[in-house]
Formats: structure tokens, sequence, C-alpha cells
């Protein structure tokens, strides 16, 4: 317990900066790249994901900080979160919030986590 709390009272664990980018590969058809740091749903009112890379995995027991500004928001429902590739990518990018197993953890505009 007092290793991890020397390691929580330390913040030169977070000094190494991952450059965390939108993917053009592990995402939904329904979501544009349109740069590494913006992606843009170019469907109309539907529940899609857009993954960053690389994954969290990559960083192996090591914290991270990450950080998102929503430019624009133009649908009722916006969710930010950490999930399973593989599972995320077999539902082909698509998130059902009425059954679990999606595969996401996710909080969202509306007040909602899932």
């Amino acid at each position: 317990m007092e290793t991890l709390q020397k390691t929580a009272d330390n913040p030169s664990i977070f000094d190494s900066k991952t450059e965390f980018k939108f993917s053009s590969e592990f995402k939904h058809n329904g979501i544009q790249v349109v740069n590494d740091n913006l992606i843009k749903s170019i469907e109309a009112y539907n529940y899609h994901f857009g993954l960053m890379e690389p994954s969290l995995q990559d960083k192996g027991n090591r914290p991270c900080k990450v950080s998102f500004k929503i430019k624009e928001n133009i649908s009722n429902w916006l969710g930010v979160g950490v999930c399973y590739k593989n599972t995320i990518s077999s539902n082909s990018y698509t998130f059902n919030y009425s059954a679990l197993g999606h595969g996401a953890y996710l909080i969202s505009s509306n007040g909602g986590n899932w």
C-alpha cells in the first residue's frame, strides 16, 4: 500500500508523454478522421465509435493522462471513454447502449455512464 501511495503522490510518473491520435482504421464508416486530433460524424444521430492509437496496453501499467476538447456537438449525445478494441471491432464499431457486453466504459454528455 505504501508503494502505491508513493506512486500516486509522484507526479513524475506522468512525465513521459504519449501522443494519441484518432485511428483511420479502428472506426465506424460513419466517422471521418479530419486530422490526427479531430473526428467528425458523417451520419446523423448514430452511436458509433472512433478509436485512438496507440492502445493503452502499449503503455503497460504506466499511468496516462488524456484530455479532450469537444469542438462541436450537433447531436444530442456524445460519449468519451475506454474500450476493448476487439469487442468494439466485432460489433462493427457500433455502440448498443441497451445491452451489456458492448465493450466500453463511457461517460456521456447527458450525464450517463456505461
